[in-house]
């Protein structure tokens, strides 16, 4: 979560490929919800060779 004025976090938050899902009152304040999409297992990426750098 990002404070939403916080302009800095929410574009790393974005530009490393988090979901956003919107506003949310936490603790009294409204807050910029983001979610992490894991890699399923079918997944390539997970079939690379350990200490493999993949871009």
């Amino acid at each position: 979560m990002v404070n939403p004025l916080n302009k800095a976090s929410l574009r790393v938050m974005e530009k490393i490929g988090m979901t956003r899902l919107g506003l949310q009152e936490f603790r009294g304040e409204l807050d910029v919800f983001f979610q992490i999409d894991r890699a399923k297992p079918s997944d390539q990426s997970l079939s690379k060779p350990a200490g493999s750098l993949v871009l």
